[in-house]
């Protein structure tokens, strides 16, 4: 459910919404295809996430992203999120908010609306 829910951060800027998404074609495919993170109000986080669904636990994919001018505030809250996501390695759901975490700190997500 988290992977195919849209999400927002605490500190979500107008308008962004957090997704993810397997590439075209991967659907059914190994386990091993990453995620992609989608998002982003700058150049987006370029991460994908492999997950194993077994032990709730994933390991980061680094991405491409745009390379945009952006206001600072904008590229901090992008590459926050982004750091959020590779610091961690576990998925966890209290049955409304997603945690991208390691050692109890990360990333909380909250549904969008």
């Amino acid at each position: 459910a988290i992977l195919s829910g849209k999400w927002v951060t605490t500190s979500n800027p107008p308008e962004n919404i957090i997704s993810f998404s397997r590439s075209e074609g991967s659907e059914g495919a190994a386990e091993k295809a990453p995620y992609f993170v989608h998002g982003g109000v700058c150049n987006g986080f370029g991460v994908g996430l492999v997950v194993d669904k077994t032990n709730a636990t994933y390991t980061v994919e680094e991405g491409a992203t745009t390379l945009k001018q952006c206001e600072p505030e904008l590229w901090r809250y992008d590459n926050s999120v982004r750091e959020a996501f590779i610091r961690g390695n576990t998925i966890y759901f209290d049955g409304t908010h997603a945690y991208f975490a390691k050692g109890g700190t990360g990333l909380k997500l909250s549904p969008a609306h």
